[in-house]
């Protein structure tokens, strides 16, 4: 039986060299990965501009226009560490500035009559739909706030500083989506993209009539369906191996990469399972593949359950905190009851 696997196993790896979804898949994947460094920057940014270091922050400018003497020069000089400053005689020049890219951003400050009385106006001109616009935002909000303390300390009112040596929210963004979402997804894709490939083997046999060959071949048909099985589950870790170098490449330290791909594996072998099942039992390649999409979003809501979900598992792993061995059981009883589950399929019966 090992010699019939390992047969169907080789001719479905020829055959995979040609497959362009598979190929297709891969690229994604890979351009993912080999710029993953500067995806979880996006991420972070997008999800929380107050992220954005001040290395990017220089990039940025904004044209100021109106009352830039007194009190509002010292409001100018705190926004010149966050931001780039650059200075317009009139708010008509600063707005073309801001329509021809010059300038991401223009705030007009209001002519005061009493200094010691009246609050500062300030006037925020931001272009409508553009990504930069948060990002000016915080950082001008950045300069107001330390404006303000600046004022009360004046003043003679009392702010409560709290010393830090790193700002904990910003390095907990970056680390959230390295470790949460990007690395998780990168890891695990492989096995969801092998179990739709094995739906397509089967069920091309199937719309083909080549299973019926089988019946006068040397080959049975156990054989067959383990050795497709075999190609799929092979092919996750050794894509995933790739993808941990590749962030590696871009300084995302990937821990526990032997249990991370040994767990892949595991997984992968209850995908192809569940996607061979249901292969052999419906046999046309649309109702497969809408069973298995139900029954594939019905598993990720009941893997909430588990003490530990995978993409916690893979998380907790690659950032070094380590999972308990106990954790891995439900998933090794599932592919065993899935192994059992083939066997006395009739299909499967000589």
């Amino acid at each position: 039986m090992v010699n019939g696997i390992s047969v169907v196993a080789k001719r479905e790896g020829r055959m995979l060299l040609t497959e362009k979804t598979l190929f297709i898949a891969i690229l994604v994947q890979l351009f993912v990965a080999s710029f993953s460094a500067f995806l979880s920057l996006g991420f972070a940014v997008m999800f929380s501009p107050s992220a954005i270091g001040p290395e990017l922050a220089e990039e940025l400018k904004i044209g100021v226009v109106g009352d830039v003497e007194g009190i509002s020069g010292s409001l100018i000089a705190l926004m010149s560490d966050h931001i780039g400053v650059i200075r317009f005689a009139t708010l008509q020049d600063a707005q073309a500035a801001l329509r021809t890219s010059e300038v991401d951003g223009v705030m007009n400050i209001k002519k005061r009559q009493d200094e010691s009385l009246e609050p500062i106006q300030l006037e925020l001109f931001l272009p409508k739909n553009n990504f930069k616009s948060s990002l000016v935002t915080v950082q001008i909000k950045r300069a107001l706030e330390q404006f303000q303390d600046k004022l009360r300390m004046e003043k003679g009112i009392e702010v409560m500083k709290l010393n830090s040596p790193v700002d904990v929210e910003d390095v907990s963004k970056f680390f959230e989506f390295k470790y949460a979402v990007l690395v998780p997804m990168l890891i695990l894709l492989p096995a969801f993209l092998s179990s739709g490939m094995i739906i397509d083997m089967i069920t091309e046999e199937y719309e083909l009539g080549t299973l019926e060959l089988l019946r006068v071949s040397p080959l049975k048909f156990s054989e067959v369906i383990y050795g497709k099985m075999l190609v799929m589950v092979l092919i996750a870790p050794i894509q995933a191996t790739l993808w941990i170098l590749l962030m590696k490449l871009n300084h995302i330290a990937i821990y526990n990469q032997l249990e991370i791909l040994l767990f892949l594996t595991l997984v992968t072998l209850i995908l192809v399972q569940a996607g061979a099942i249901l292969s052999i039992y419906f046999k046309q390649r649309s109702s497969v593949h809408l069973v298995f999409s139900a029954a594939f979003a019905l598993l990720v809501l009941l893997s909430g359950l588990l003490p530990v979900p995978p993409m916690n598992i893979v998380a907790l792993q690659a950032a070094g905190s380590g999972v308990g061995a106990g954790n891995y059981i439900w998933y090794i009883v599932a592919a065993f009851i899935l192994h059992l589950t083939i066997k006395i399929l009739p299909e499967m019966s000589e």
